[in-house]
Protein backbone atom coordinates (compact mmCIF):
# COMPACT_ATOMS: atom_id res chain seq x y z
CA UNK A 1 0.00 0.00 0.00
CA UNK A 2 2.95 2.18 0.68
CA UNK A 3 4.50 1.77 -2.59
CA UNK A 4 0.82 2.65 -4.33
CA UNK A 5 0.83 6.12 -2.01
CA UNK A 6 3.95 6.67 -3.60
CA UNK A 7 3.67 5.41 -7.26
CA UNK A 8 0.13 7.91 -7.25
CA UNK A 9 1.71 10.53 -4.95
CA UNK A 10 4.85 10.36 -8.39
CA UNK A 11 2.03 10.57 -10.60
CA UNK A 12 0.07 13.33 -10.11
CA UNK A 13 2.33 17.16 -9.93
CA UNK A 14 1.59 18.65 -6.95
CA UNK A 15 2.42 22.38 -7.93
CA UNK A 16 0.40 23.17 -11.15
CA UNK A 17 3.05 23.51 -13.90
CA UNK A 18 4.30 26.87 -14.08
CA UNK A 19 4.03 28.93 -17.36
CA UNK A 20 7.45 30.84 -18.26
CA UNK A 21 5.13 33.85 -20.60
CA UNK A 22 3.34 34.18 -17.27
CA UNK A 23 5.66 34.28 -15.25
CA UNK A 24 6.80 37.94 -14.89
CA UNK A 25 10.78 38.58 -14.99
CA UNK A 26 12.95 38.82 -12.01
CA UNK A 27 15.00 41.65 -13.39
CA UNK A 28 14.13 44.58 -15.30
CA UNK A 29 14.20 44.15 -18.98
CA UNK A 30 17.15 46.21 -20.53
CA UNK A 31 16.10 47.74 -23.91
CA UNK A 32 19.89 47.63 -25.37
CA UNK A 33 19.70 43.89 -25.65
CA UNK A 34 20.93 42.99 -29.44
CA UNK A 35 17.74 41.62 -31.42
CA UNK A 36 20.08 38.82 -32.54
CA UNK A 37 20.42 38.11 -28.92
CA UNK A 38 16.85 38.53 -28.20
CA UNK A 39 15.77 36.37 -30.81
CA UNK A 40 18.30 33.28 -30.07
CA UNK A 41 17.14 33.57 -26.23
CA UNK A 42 13.68 33.52 -27.77
CA UNK A 43 14.08 30.36 -30.00
CA UNK A 44 15.83 28.92 -26.94
CA UNK A 45 12.67 29.91 -25.01
CA UNK A 46 10.97 28.51 -27.24
CA UNK A 47 12.86 25.63 -27.65
CA UNK A 48 12.83 24.87 -23.64
CA UNK A 49 8.92 25.23 -23.33
CA UNK A 50 8.56 22.54 -26.10
CA UNK A 51 10.59 20.14 -24.15
CA UNK A 52 8.90 21.39 -20.93
CA UNK A 53 6.10 20.60 -22.90
CA UNK A 54 6.77 17.33 -23.53
CA UNK A 55 8.36 16.10 -20.16
CA UNK A 56 4.54 17.40 -18.47
CA UNK A 57 2.96 15.05 -21.45
CA UNK A 58 5.29 12.23 -20.39
CA UNK A 59 4.53 12.40 -17.15
CA UNK A 60 1.25 12.34 -17.70
CA UNK A 61 1.43 9.15 -19.84
CA UNK A 62 3.30 7.54 -17.11
CA UNK A 63 1.24 8.32 -14.36
CA UNK A 64 -1.36 6.76 -16.87
CA UNK A 65 0.93 3.80 -17.50
CA UNK A 66 1.87 3.08 -13.84
CA UNK A 67 -2.38 3.18 -12.84
CA UNK A 68 -2.94 0.75 -15.80
CA UNK A 69 0.31 -1.36 -14.23
CA UNK A 70 -1.47 -1.05 -11.19
CA UNK A 71 -4.69 -2.08 -12.61
CA UNK A 72 -2.69 -4.90 -14.03
CA UNK A 73 -1.39 -6.20 -10.87
CA UNK A 74 -4.66 -6.03 -9.12
CA UNK A 75 -6.30 -7.77 -11.63
CA UNK A 76 -3.24 -10.25 -11.74
CA UNK A 77 -3.92 -10.64 -7.81
CA UNK A 78 -7.44 -11.66 -8.61
CA UNK A 79 -6.43 -13.97 -11.48
CA UNK A 80 -3.47 -15.37 -8.91
CA UNK A 81 -6.62 -15.92 -6.47
CA UNK A 82 -8.60 -17.72 -8.44
CA UNK A 83 -5.73 -19.90 -9.24
CA UNK A 84 -5.15 -20.89 -5.86
CA UNK A 85 -8.51 -21.52 -5.24
CA UNK A 86 -9.15 -23.73 -8.65
CA UNK A 87 -5.66 -25.23 -7.86
CA UNK A 88 -7.10 -26.14 -4.42
CA UNK A 89 -10.20 -27.66 -5.81
CA UNK A 90 -8.32 -29.50 -8.11
CA UNK A 91 -6.20 -30.58 -5.05
CA UNK A 92 -9.33 -31.95 -3.22
CA UNK A 93 -10.61 -33.33 -6.59
CA UNK A 94 -7.25 -36.12 -7.01
CA UNK A 95 -7.22 -36.74 -3.10
CA UNK A 96 -10.94 -37.93 -3.78
CA UNK A 97 -9.93 -39.79 -6.71
CA UNK A 98 -7.38 -41.23 -4.97
CA UNK A 99 -9.29 -43.01 -2.02
CA UNK A 100 -11.82 -43.66 -4.36
CA UNK A 101 -8.88 -45.66 -6.66
CA UNK A 102 -7.93 -47.62 -3.47
CA UNK A 103 -11.20 -48.48 -2.76
CA UNK A 104 -11.62 -50.22 -6.49
CA UNK A 105 -8.34 -51.60 -5.93
CA UNK A 106 -9.52 -53.20 -2.84
CA UNK A 107 -12.56 -54.33 -5.08
CA UNK A 108 -10.71 -55.39 -7.66
CA UNK A 109 -8.31 -57.44 -5.13
CA UNK A 110 -11.01 -59.25 -3.54
CA UNK A 111 -12.41 -60.06 -7.17
CA UNK A 112 -8.89 -61.73 -8.24
CA UNK A 113 -8.88 -63.29 -4.66
CA UNK A 114 -12.73 -64.76 -5.88
CA UNK A 115 -11.79 -65.33 -9.33
CA UNK A 116 -8.68 -67.79 -7.98
CA UNK A 117 -10.95 -69.67 -5.86
CA UNK A 118 -13.05 -70.13 -8.76
CA UNK A 119 -10.18 -71.18 -10.78
CA UNK A 120 -9.55 -73.97 -8.19
CA UNK A 121 -13.23 -75.10 -7.91
CA UNK A 122 -13.15 -75.67 -11.70
CA UNK A 123 -10.14 -77.47 -11.39
CA UNK A 124 -10.86 -79.74 -8.68
CA UNK A 125 -14.18 -80.18 -10.87
CA UNK A 126 -12.28 -81.21 -13.68
CA UNK A 127 -10.29 -83.75 -11.50
CA UNK A 128 -13.39 -84.95 -10.09
CA UNK A 129 -15.25 -85.03 -13.71
CA UNK A 130 -12.16 -87.02 -14.75
CA UNK A 131 -12.31 -88.65 -11.72
CA UNK A 132 -15.81 -89.48 -12.34
CA UNK A 133 -15.42 -90.31 -15.86
CA UNK A 134 -12.75 -93.02 -14.31
CA UNK A 135 -15.15 -94.77 -12.24
CA UNK A 136 -17.55 -94.77 -14.92
CA UNK A 137 -15.26 -96.67 -17.11
CA UNK A 138 -14.65 -99.30 -14.42
CA UNK A 139 -18.31 -100.04 -13.65
CA UNK A 140 -18.71 -100.46 -17.59
CA UNK A 141 -15.74 -102.97 -17.63
CA UNK A 142 -17.07 -104.33 -14.65
CA UNK A 143 -20.41 -104.44 -16.06
CA UNK A 144 -19.33 -106.06 -19.65
CA UNK A 145 -17.54 -108.69 -16.99
CA UNK A 146 -20.04 -109.53 -15.16
CA UNK A 147 -22.02 -109.79 -18.68
CA UNK A 148 -19.72 -111.88 -19.81
CA UNK A 149 -19.30 -114.12 -17.07
CA UNK A 150 -23.40 -114.57 -16.84
CA UNK A 151 -23.31 -115.36 -20.31
CA UNK A 152 -20.86 -117.82 -19.66
CA UNK A 153 -22.44 -119.38 -16.94
CA UNK A 154 -25.53 -119.80 -19.31
CA UNK A 155 -23.62 -121.18 -22.02
CA UNK A 156 -22.46 -124.00 -18.94
CA UNK A 157 -26.22 -124.68 -17.53
CA UNK A 158 -27.20 -124.62 -21.42
CA UNK A 159 -24.31 -127.09 -21.95
CA UNK A 160 -24.72 -129.34 -19.39
CA UNK A 161 -28.55 -129.89 -19.92
CA UNK A 162 -27.57 -130.44 -23.77
CA UNK A 163 -25.07 -132.67 -22.56
CA UNK A 164 -26.22 -136.26 -23.50
CA UNK A 165 -23.63 -138.41 -21.64
CA UNK A 166 -23.92 -136.47 -18.28
CA UNK A 167 -27.71 -137.35 -18.65
CA UNK A 168 -27.22 -140.41 -19.56
CA UNK A 169 -24.51 -141.52 -17.27
CA UNK A 170 -26.75 -140.91 -14.46
CA UNK A 171 -29.72 -142.44 -14.82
Amino acid sequence: MELLARIRAAALPSDPVIDIEDTPPVSPIEDDVPLALEAEIGSHADALMRIAREICDMHQNTAIAIRSMHEDVSISKLDLGVLVRTCDQNLALARAHTTYLGKIQGVVHDVAGGVDMLQGAVHDLGNSERRVRELEERLRGSARENEQLREERGRARRGMREDPLRRGGRS
